[in-house]
């Protein structure tokens, strides 16, 4: 673990074997399981054979060990790796009383595309359980995102109470994270007016990829957004994918509303290499 701070990945992937081998033999401790995974993601050294054994042991590793596991798997675990011991991870989820764990593992599901019912029912248990207000923002945003990109039936009273407990929150707080609460909500089908309207009001001067999600959110919600402070300098540090979901929402908001940003959209969708679903969102914007 300590590696991973200073040095090269050169001496981690000389240990790769032995660790591999002591891990399915069980001689390295859960908790210190989590924390070679951690180190090995750290360092950009992908070890599979590691996260797999990991994995299940993770019923035996305490909150901490958990959210270093669940990050690794993030980083450059896929499906498989986790949906293997899917029962595991529910059950383990459930007791966790760490919501820096809990929003871990959500970003986990998510990067990873392991939309697990088991784990997503723990998320939402864990979160009725709790007051809110222990809850980072950061934290709120990543359980609310593994919901609803997991396009499961929305658990409406989960919603509301996120929504009411970040409207407490102070701007700073919340400027780095509304992108993803309000693409969740547009994703989940529902909408908060009042936080809809704070989001407006504090993204547009936010990072390239909160502008994108907040445009989509809307996009998708149906709700109206100002246009006068959206120029198409927001795409300049943009990368392919955010800028196809601005091209999307300009298409669905109208092309007449937009239309400068539109064009800067346009052109550099047909720069990029685009996937099928940017290209989608080019030809989506260029017929309407």
């Amino acid at each position: 673990f300590a590696l991973a701070e200073v040095r090269p990945p050169t001496l981690l992937r000389e240990l790769w074997q032995d660790v591999a081998d002591r891990a399915r033999a069980g001689e390295i401790s859960p908790r210190h399981l989590g924390m070679l995974a951690h180190a090995y993601a750290r360092m950009d050294v992908p070890h599979r054979p590691l996260l797999r054994a990991a994995s299940t042991h993770v019923a035996d590793m305490d909150d901490i060990a958990v959210g270093n596991l669940a990050w690794a798997h993030g980083m450059w675990g896929d499906a498989s790796d986790m949906e293997r011991e899917a029962d595991a991870w529910a059950a383990r989820i459930g007791p966790v009383r760490s919501p820096q764990c809990l929003s871990l593992v959500a970003w986990a599901i998510v990067r990873t595309k392991a939309f697990m019912p088991g784990c997503l029912d723990a998320i939402e248990s864990c979160m009725r359980r709790d007051s809110l207000s222990a809850y980072e923002t950061r934290h709120i945003a990543r359980c609310l995102w593994a919901l609803a990109a997991s396009h499961r039936k929305p658990n409406v009273a989960i919603f509301r109470a996120a929504a009411e407990e970040l409207l407490l929150r102070p701007a700073d707080e919340q400027r780095d994270n509304l992108g993803i609460v309000v693409w969740s909500f547009a994703t989940a089908g529902l909408v908060s007016p009042a936080l809809f309207t704070i989001a407006k009001r504090r993204l547009l001067c936010a990072r390239p990829e909160d502008v994108a999600q907040l445009l989509w959110a809307h996009a998708i919600a149906g709700c109206d957004i100002h246009s006068a402070s959206i120029t198409p300098e927001i795409l300049e540090n943009m990368d392919a994918h955010e800028v196809a979901m601005v091209a999307w929402a300009v298409a669905v908001l109208g092309v007449a509303r937009f239309p400068e940003l539109a064009r800067a959209a346009c052109a550099r969708c047909v720069r990029e290499r685009l996937t099928g679903e940017q290209a989608n969102s080019l030809a989506q914007l260029l017929l309407s």
